[in-house]
């Protein structure tokens, strides 16, 4: 899970700066190489950003950031904050410092970033041309505190990590990355989005193989955005069934942490055959997910989700 998310934040920084046309600067990262484990058996990554204002009138620009990922099995709750953060980092990234209090009353941070080994080049990204960029490992030391629901305060005062400066981009020619096979098999897609809320359910049966199931509930505003996920990737195959045109669907419970039941209805196959294409309805009832960390997050709590039930 560690790697995933270092990779998708790194990904995410490498996606504006390719969006570039000129010249490009991405702003200091850093990232969690071992994460500590804290409160009720989860264990805590870092991740941040520094502040990064466009080389041009208008050019794009971010606050500094700063996440904290709790994971424990197939269960995460993410903290994410984009404002009251301040995060730098000297030149040669021998140190550096993050500090800041927490909206919503979450919590504080106040560490200091030392060195422990020599800065290492890091590559160009493949198909663009540009100044590599550098990183070096350290510890992270201070004080660091955070209200996380469920798991009450969650502190620590060292953590390993490394900082990372990305390279100088001038020119890209796509940007390849790597990449995956097409699904083949069903997908239920369902969601709902309110004000600063969002719950999704989603639901991916391969054509053989095990069941993927992930529920999650998401609040945000401009200045923070929290989650809580259960992600379940071995579920049994009789957990999800649907009829051939697709305009009905069940899910069943996979315990101990995905209980009750939902039934989707829609329309029949639009868009193919039988073999393929899609069906929208609507997707309801008693299922729920059972986290450690927000406590039974239920879906259908305000209401039926707008559903998409696919198969490729």
């Amino acid at each position: 899970m560690l790697g995933r998310r270092r990779w998708l934040a790194l990904a995410a920084i490498m996606t504006s700066v390719l969006a570039l046309p000129a010249v490009s600067h991405a702003s200091d990262s850093l990232t969690t190489r071992k994460p500590v484990k804290v409160n009720k058996g989860f264990k805590l990554s870092l991740f941040a950003t520094q502040a990064f204002k466009g080389s041009t009138p208008g050019g794009s620009s971010q606050p500094a950031s700063l996440s904290a990922l709790l994971t424990r099995g197939p269960e995460t709750a993410s903290y994410d904050f984009r404002k009251g953060i301040k995060f730098s980092a000297r030149k040669n990234l021998k140190s550096g410092r993050i500090k800041g209090s927490f909206v919503q009353h979450r919590g504080r941070i106040n560490m200091a970033f030392r060195a422990t080994s020599k800065a290492r080049k890091t590559d160009v990204p493949k198909g663009c041309t540009g100044q590599p960029g550098a990183q070096r490992d350290g510890i992270l030391k201070g004080k660091f505190r955070l209200k996380a629901d469920r798991l009450k305060t969650v502190r620590i005062t060292r953590i390993r990590v490394t900082l990372v400066r990305p390279g100088t981009i001038t020119n890209c020619n796509g940007n390849p990355g790597p990449g995956g096979g097409a699904f083949h098999g069903t997908t239920l897609n369902a969601s709902r989005s309110g004000r600063h809320q969002r719950v999704d359910v989603f639901v991916q049966k391969p054509r053989h193989g095990r069941v993927n199931y992930t529920v999650s509930l998401a609040k945000f505003s401009n200045a923070y955005s929290f989650s809580w996920t259960l992600r379940l990737t071995s579920a049994p195959r009789t957990s999800y069934t649907t009829s051939s045109d697709l305009s009905k669907g069940t899910l069943r419970s996979v315990p101990p942490q995905l209980a009750g039941s939902a039934q989707f209805s829609g329309s029949p196959v639009v868009g193919g055959s039988l073999a393929d294409g899609f069906s929208s309805g609507k997707l309801g009832g008693t299922l729920r997910a059972k986290l450690r960390s927000k406590g039974t997050l239920r879906p259908f709590k305000n209401g039926k989700l707008q559903a998409v039930q696919s198969r490729s």
